[in-house]
């Protein structure tokens, strides 16, 4: 079993959105997949209850059952956890940092959003897990997008992170899939294809990491 943690000390980076849409192509693929989340808000808590379904599973946890919770996913044969994280929590985080084989940040390209990511490379760095840890460029503008992401990636770079080749554009398409209960993948519009193709590339190249990242990267301005 693989346990991924969804991680951004800021709020608004995407990582429910994210969290919720790699949930539900994991199952796509076979993957018996159990959504963690942790963050008071409970996003993924009122998108399960739209979807009507338990595939994938989501429980809303305190952050200390999380070792309970995955030792029990187990036995049932989850083949993935995905842990959706609250921001502002250091402490939050850094349990679910060590609890995971893969850490995913997603940013967004902007001067705040950097620096609350650095902030998140310091906290991972801490648990010494920084070899573990891929940033995405998330809620990228369709429009000049390669260079949003080239720029994008130059800064991340510096935090120490290996930076996934595959972005996330800002499409209304999210919006209207998770007020359904669904993910892109399963939202049926041609128009739309752009978006699930995001997150089935995405997937892959997650996927592809695991268990563990084996390239450590030298860290430099934190």
């Amino acid at each position: 079993m693989r346990v991924w943690t969804i991680a951004n000390q800021k709020g608004g980076a995407g990582k429910s959105t994210l969290a919720i849409n790699l949930s539900v192509y994991a199952e796509q693929c076979g993957k018996m997949t159990l959504l963690i989340d942790i963050d008071p808000q409970g996003s993924t808590g009122i998108w399960h209850e739209r979807r009507g379904t338990n595939k994938p599973m989501v429980v809303e946890a305190a952050p200390d059952k999380m070792e309970e919770i995955i030792a029990s996913a187990k036995t049932f044969g989850v083949s993935l956890v995905i842990i959706d994280t609250a921001p502002h929590s250091s402490k939050d985080i850094v349990d679910a940092v060590r609890l995971a084989d893969l850490i995913v940040c997603p940013s967004q390209s902007s001067l705040l959003d950097f620096a609350a990511l650095r902030d998140t490379a310091k906290v991972i760095l801490s648990c010494e897990a920084l070899n573990r840890a891929v940033a995405v460029v998330n809620n990228v503008p369709p429009k000049g997008a390669d260079q949003t992401y080239a720029e994008s990636v130059v800064s991340m770079e510096k935090f120490g992170f290996k930076v996934s080749p595959v972005y996330i554009c800002n499409r209304r398409v999210f919006v209207k899939s998770l007020e359904l209960g669904q993910g892109v993948t399963e939202f049926k519009q041609p128009k739309d294809k752009n978006a699930a193709e995001e997150i089935e590339k995405l997937w892959e190249y997650l996927n592809s990491l695991c268990p563990v990242i084996t390239q450590k990267k030298e860290v430099e301005a934190l």
